[in-house]
């Protein structure tokens, strides 16, 4: 094709939208966008970044006080060096990964540097008993905990991934790093047992320096992976239309953010203070040795996995407002059974301490997934980046506070102090949760070009049609319901249209048709074609009184039709020129109803205005048959199949993508209408009824999310 050509096939195209053949490419290009996946080695390397970040943190959560001990330090000391690593990381791992990103380094260049360093903070850990000093340790943990890559995983995820598969992913990315929560305790129990078994005890190798060497070697085997087989992804394909934060006159420092990201902090802040709180007490309180509390804890934490697991599919069931408050309160009412209701630790009270463990740990998962859920939801859509990162902040130092704060409880203490932490949550999200409220984007803002609310409005969730509901000025007329191109974009629908409808017969036809007593595709104010559902009320209406009927024919000219009328009787004789049809058939067709609208009104039926003005060419029989009274057939054809409870109203010009390349031919569509049944829809036809009413009502529903 010469250049010249292609110049001129496009200037062929419609200028003001999209033919049918167009919006079909187009919304295979989006969804091939929306649903596409990365190479599955880059994204497996992804998740085990996460997997190894928890790890990292929590494998020497057994062994820290006995490390600390033997270089001279205290029980403080322990558990400042398991609170250093979230710390260092919040202060400064976080805003140097988000930084290096935004400069332009590459997810692969950041994985490979903070990997370099997470190996060598590591080794100076393992290091730390042959060198004697107990400050090594603090410096190979703060080393650590700049060099956790946490935004790594999560922003190759967001750029990789497309939005229809992105919940998903995430959802196993976040299980991917909840599972190390109890593969830590377990490698640590591990770990001692392999030392102990073989005898091995010296300055550079022994039960508290294995940890070290241990996510050293698993991080230089993790450098290696993703050297040699993770790619970066690919640049975004689709623009972005948001007004930059900077731009923007909004703020998301409102009540409902903060006490998200409150209580993000409260959420991961128990469960280090639960982990290094039943540590001390198992070690030091009850006489455990190591490898029985790494073990008892794991067995904890994976029952805590899988009712975390559990409550995630549940929370889909209440409101996230309403589902934070519940968990709040969970969470307060478990830390009543970590109470030592006995001056002697029984067999009795252990047990309802493991238990109570059990429950709150569990109960501050799902606070947690709530609060990291809402916190992008109510700011606006131009600071969802920024409130990720945020939360994650909070998120991360709660867990270095929380493993400070869980070395300083006492049995005495420790039910008590949660108790009163979750009560005052619970009492905050009460009075000030109001705050949580969605925030919606518009598509219609001032600085906005027209391309880009167009780009914006095909980019959302919601469609910007249904929030004309919530503004002022709009009418019934307004963008209040889906536009015909929006029901026709739809994969499934296209998918069913096209197996059941010849191409010459638009999709419209077949709805005024087979189910107008449903369906209404109607013009708003600006001249659009939107399609509604009928009420109940629509469907019932009252039948017109004789006398406005009269009073509306009579007001016409009486001694010749004109020219609307002409263009009326053209196309009624056009339809029973050869053979009779049903009345209603007739009065829906398309042709009909844009000639009987421009003068009538729908309340005035077509038999009306047929007996009284071209009664003398056509005729409406007893059994509401129409015929041309010059027609020289003398059997009928069966009745054209009725529309469904109703009558269809509409334009019936396909647009915005309806299959209309050609008009078919009236006869055309009669052949394919009259091999339909007359009183029930076909299989196929029920199917393709069933994706639209489906369409529709997800539509209202989600106006109001």
């Amino acid at each position: 094709m010469t250049p010249m050509s292609k110049e001129k096939w496009l200037q062929s195209l419609p200028a003001d939208e999209l033919t049918g053949d167009e919006v079909e490419l187009r919304q295979a290009l989006l969804d091939f966008l929306s649903e596409r996946m990365p190479p599955w080695q880059s994204l497996c390397i992804a998740m085990y970044s996460g997997f190894l970040l928890v790890l990292n943190l929590d494998i020497v959560v057994s062994t820290a006080d006995r490390y600390a001990q033997t270089l001279g330090a205290d029980e403080a000391f322990s558990g400042l060096v398991i609170a250093l690593t979230p710390l260092f990381q919040g202060l400064i791992g976080i805003p140097l990964n988000y930084w290096m990103l935004q400069s332009g380094t590459s997810v692969k260049t950041l994985l490979i540097l903070m990997a370099s360093g997470s190996v060598a903070g590591n080794i100076v850990y393992a290091l730390a008993g042959l060198m004697r000093s107990r400050y090594a340790i603090l410096f190979a943990r703060t080393l650590i905990g700049i060099c956790q890559c946490q935004l790594g995983g999560p922003i190759y995820i967001a750029k990789a991934v497309g939005v229809k598969k992105r919940t998903k992913v995430m959802f196993v990315f976040s299980a991917v790093a909840t599972f190390a929560l109890t593969a830590a305790p377990l490698l640590s129990a591990l770990l001692e047992t392999f030392v102990t078994e073989l005898r091995i005890e010296n300055l550079v190798l022994d039960a508290d320096t294995i940890p070290g060497w241990f996510m050293a070697l698993t991080y230089y085997l993790f450098l290696l992976k993703v050297v040699f087989f993770f790619e970066n992804p690919e640049k975004e394909l689709l623009p972005d239309v948001s007004p930059s934060a900077e731009e923007s006159q909004e703020s998301m420092w409102t009540t409902g953010f903060f006490l998200c990201l409150s209580a993000g902090f409260v959420s991961t802040m128990t469960n280090s203070v639960a982990i290094v709180y039943f540590v001390k007490l198992a070690q030091h309180t009850w006489g455990w040795s190591v490898p029985d509390t790494a073990l008892v804890l794991a067995a904890l934490m994976a029952i805590v996995c899988f009712l975390s697991l559990v409550s995630s599919r549940l929370a889909k069931l209440v409101e996230d407002r309403r589902g934070l408050q519940l968990s709040t309160i969970s969470a307060a009412g478990c830390s009543v059974l970590t109470f030592q209701f006995t001056p002697v630790w029984s067999v009795a009270a252990m047990g309802l301490t493991l238990a109570g463990l059990l429950f709150l740990l569990s109960s501050s998962s799902v606070v947690k997934n709530y609060a990291y859920a809402l916190a992008p939801k109510i700011v606006p859509p131009q600071f969802k980046d920024r409130a990720g990162t945020l939360n994650m902040l909070a998120l991360t130092f709660g867990r270095g506070v929380g493993a400070q704060v869980g070395v300083l409880l006492t049995s005495h203490t420790f039910a008590a102090f949660l108790l009163g932490t979750y009560l005052l949550l619970f009492a905050c999200i009460s009075v000030f949760g109001f705050g949580m409220r969605h925030s919606v984007p518009l598509c219609d803002t001032p600085e906005m070009s027209q391309r880009q609310q167009d780009t914006c409005r095909r980019s959302l969730r919601v469609p910007c049609a249904a929030l004309d509901l919530k503004r002022p000025g709009k009418g019934k007329g307004g963008a209040s319901a889906p536009l015909l191109n929006e029901v026709l974009r739809d994969p499934s629908i296209s998918r069913l249209r096209a197996a059941l409808l010849p191409y010459n017969v638009p999709l419209q036809e077949w709805l005024e048709a087979r189910i107008g007593g449903e369906i209404e595709v109607r013009a708003n104010q600006k001249g659009q074609q939107e399609m509604v559902r009928r009420s109940a009320e629509a469907e019932a209406e009252p039948e017109p009184e004789q006398e406005d009927v009269g009073e509306i024919l009579d007001a016409l000219p009486q001694d010749a039709l004109t020219d609307e009328e002409l263009e009326l009787r053209e196309s009624v004789l056009e339809l029973v020129s050869s053979q009779a049809m049903s009345l209603h058939h007739v009065s829906q067709h398309p042709s009909v109803l844009t000639a009987k609208r421009k003068f009538l009104p729908d309340e005035v039926p077509l038999r009306d205005w047929i007996d009284r003005r071209i009664g003398g060419e056509v005729e409406v029989t007893e059994d509401d048959r129409v015929r041309s009274r010059t027609a020289a057939t003398e059997e009928e054809p069966p009745a054209a199949p009725p529309a469904r409870e109703g009558k269809g109203k509409g334009k019936a010009k396909a647009h915005n993508g309806d299959r209309a390349q050609g008009h078919a031919s009236p006869t055309d569509q009669e052949n394919f209408f009259l091999s339909l049944p007359a009183e029930k829809l076909t299989d196929a036809e029920e199917v393709l009824r069933d994706a639209i009413l489906n369409f529709l009502e997800h539509w209202t529903a989600e106006e109001c999310s």
